[in-house]
């Protein structure tokens, strides 16, 4: 199949109209949070957020992420969709020396641009 010069030129001018329709209704590429969690120790209240691990379970499959340190300033661990979107989960939230904090029925949902919209969660861990 041939494509004219007069052609490709709409279908360029199409491309660029598809693409500030984008950029004019407000929606960006930007990857959003899925779920926010402050993790905090039970007894002392403080931070936990080196060795945390999240993760959020649905019938559509897995997530997780896991904090090794605890980089300065940080008091939230965060789960961005790399594989799962929208949807209700269970999220288990794990750390070494603590028993494992689980909410169920964690509704996520996707505003207008479909992009995540964070939901926060707070898990008060109970050590061992």
């Amino acid at each position: 199949m041939r494509v004219s010069s007069r052609e490709l030129a709409l279908l360029c001018i199409v491309g660029a109209q598809s693409a500030c329709d984008l950029w004019s209704s407000g929606c960006t590429t930007e990857l959003r949070p899925m779920i926010i969690a402050t993790v905090t120790d039970s007894r002392t209240g403080e931070a936990l957020v080196g060795g945390v691990t999240l993760v959020a379970y649905s019938s559509a499959g897995r997530d997780s992420t896991t904090y090794e340190g605890t980089p300065a300033g940080v008091t939230t661990v965060t789960l961005y969709p790399r594989i799962l979107g929208a949807g209700a989960y269970s999220v288990e939230i794990r750390h070494p020396g603590y028993l494992p904090f689980r909410q169920t029925d964690v509704l996520v949902r996707l505003d207008r641009c479909g992009k995540t919209i964070a939901v926060s969660i707070g898990a008060s861990l109970t050590p061992l």
